[in-house]
């Protein structure tokens, strides 16, 4: 599937998870899970693209390969070092420790000592800069067929004075249910708060669902302390099925002070039962997101304005729907709730009932890019892939 605005995967190859986001050398570019092989996903690395924009993406190849037993999982950049998770599909066990691409070394390596945590799983490295030193986060997540006899998913904090000797600091959870998978963590600083960012995966009943959580609070040698009005269930990125595994951009470098956050434009369930081609890309990456913060939740606005379809207000009690041939996407405001459905007969069907975190009488917008669906209303979003043969079609009054 070619999407014209979107960093997507090239034809016959496979995208998920964005890695980094940064700006370097005068483009945009973005880091990614890369998979050659989908659906076998036997051979992992992370896939490169570019834009001059945000908007008008090019492919630029393969930035970490993987070799013959090894596979690279996700992880984020620093400057110009890349950590990410070294996955051994060599062992029985698939044992995952966590590694460093360097400039000066020239191909990745293992750092000597601690390096965080490492076992069947222990993933996904952050890495950013707090005042007290250098951060990274690693989950460990329950294991994805064993949960029943696993432990809750948590993660680890560590510190480092120079991104090289590394000691274990907090850790951090349980919070969720047993069975629900803690993947890619981030941090997004807001001053004197900070933003954690966790994808989880609900495998209760071996179920794939997908989403992403924040919470609010701050950091210290002793954890994540989250704020006392902050649900410990966390609040949603996302009300749709199909965002995951978010991710802030690097400031460092950026040409502006905000702060952007991208994510999977797509999720396992979807993308494992959608029976359309074009899965087998795996998915696109969301249109970037710009960050507020207001009172106690996140606000996200589209970081572009071109090609945004202006559909006027999203009133309550009039839903807004968005069709195709054979799938149908409803988003309906009532009582201080949102209310979203996805129906089709070649995906799991979708839906979620939630709070609303703010109401500004803002119109909304709507970006329709293929099969993807991404609106805009007044700091919420949902994204969503439709099924059908036609073009998704707009229709902003009750259904």
């Amino acid at each position: 599937m070619s999407y014209r605005f979107h960093a997507s995967a090239p034809p016959g190859e496979w995208i998920n998870d964005p890695n980094a986001l940064f700006f370097r050398d005068g483009r945009y570019q973005l880091l990614v899970q890369h998979a050659a092989d989908a659906p076998d996903f036997k051979h992992i690395g992370w896939g490169r693209l570019s834009s001059p924009d945000l908007i008008d993406w090019r492919w630029e190849g393969v930035a970490l390969p993987p070799d013959a037993e090894h596979s690279r999982y996700s992880g984020s950049l620093v400057g110009d070092r890349l950590f990410f998770t070294d996955h051994d599909r060599g062992r029985v066990w698939q044992r995952q420790r966590q590694a460093l691409l360097a400039p000066d070394i020239g191909s990745a390596r293992l750092l000597p000592g601690s390096f965080g945590p490492e076992g069947r799983n222990a993933r996904d490295p952050f890495v950013w800069r707090s005042p007290q030193g250098w951060r990274m986060l690693v989950a460990l997540p329950c294991d994805w067929t064993d949960w029943r006899n696993d432990r809750r998913s948590t993660l680890q904090l560590w510190g480092s004075p120079d991104l090289e000797c590394w000691e274990q600091l907090a850790v951090i959870g349980p919070w969720s249910p047993a069975g629900v998978l803690w993947e890619v963590p981030a941090v997004i600083d807001l001053g004197e708060r900070q933003a954690l960012i966790l994808s989880l995966v609900d495998r209760r009943g071996d179920e794939t669902r997908c989403e992403v959580r924040y919470w609010l609070g701050r950091f210290d040698a002793n954890g994540f302390a989250r704020d006392p009005s902050a649900p410990a269930e966390g609040l949603l990125l996302d009300h749709g099925p199909d965002l995951y595994a978010a991710i802030p951009n690097d400031a460092d470098g950026w040409p502006s002070p905000e702060r952007v956050v991208v994510g999977w434009a797509s999720s396992w369930r979807t993308a494992r039962s959608w029976a359309a081609p074009e899965a087998r890309g795996g998915g696109p990456i969301a249109m970037p997101r710009r960050v507020s913060l207001a009172g106690d939740r996140l606000l996200l606005a589209p970081a572009v304005q071109r090609r945004a379809d202006w559909i006027g207000e999203l009133r309550p009690g009039a839903p807004l729907t968005i069709r195709t041939d054979t799938a149908r996407l409803a988003i309906s405001i009532e009582q201080g709730e949102v209310r979203v459905r996805r129906e089709g007969p070649d995906l799991w069907n979708y839906s979620r009932t939630a709070a609303l975190p703010l109401i500004r009488g803002e119109a909304a917008h709507c970006f329709i890019d293929g099969p993807l669906i991404e609106l805009f209303w007044s700091g919420l979003t949902v994204t969503a892939l439709l099924a059908g043969d036609d073009a998704p079609r707009v229709t902003p009054t009750p259904d």
